[in-house]
C-alpha cells in the first residue's frame, strides 16, 4: 500500500475536507478516562502505517462502531451469525466526543479515496 504524503494534500485544491460537528461522533472505548486516544503504534487497521502522526478513530452511530471495533477485533461469525462473548460487551464504554468548534476532516471515502491512489 501506498501511504499518501498528508502534509502536502492538505494543501491540494482537490482535496474534499467535511466539517463535523464532534458531537456527532463516539466511539467504544475500553479506556474511556483517557479519551480522546491517537494511536502510533500501527496496532489497528486505522493507524499510520509510518507511525508519523496519530489517528483516533470515531464512528457516527453505535451500530458502526460496534461493527469497526467489537467485531472486526474478536467477534466469531458461525452458522450465519454472530458470537461475541458478553466479555467484550461489558469492558466497553460510549463515549461522546466534544469539540469548541467543527472538526475539519478528510474524507477518505468513495472518489476522495481513489484520487490518493488509495482503496477501501
Amino acid at each position: 500500500m501506498r501511504v499518501p504524503d498528508f502534509a502536502a494534500l492538505r494543501n491540494d485544491a482537490n482535496l474534499h475536507l467535511v466539517e463535523r460537528d464532534a458531537s456527532t461522533l463516539l466511539r467504544l472505548s475500553r479506556w474511556p478516562a483517557t479519551e480522546l486516544y491517537f494511536g502510533r503504534n500501527k496496532i489497528s487497521r486505522f493507524d499510520d502505517a509510518l507511525q508519523q502522526y496519530g489517528v483516533a478513530y470515531a464512528a457516527r452511530s453505535l451500530e458502526v462502531a460496534f461493527a469497526e471495533t467489537v467485531l472486526h477485533e474478536s467477534a466469531l461469525y458461525e452458522e450465519g451469525a454472530w458470537i461475541v462473548p458478553g466479555s467484550m460487551l461489558r469492558e466497553r464504554s460510549i463515549v461522546h466526543l466534544e469539540a469548541d468548534r467543527p472538526l475539519v476532516l478528510m474524507d477518505l471515502t468513495g472518489p476522495s479515496l481513489t484520487r490518493l491512489g488509495l482503496g477501501n
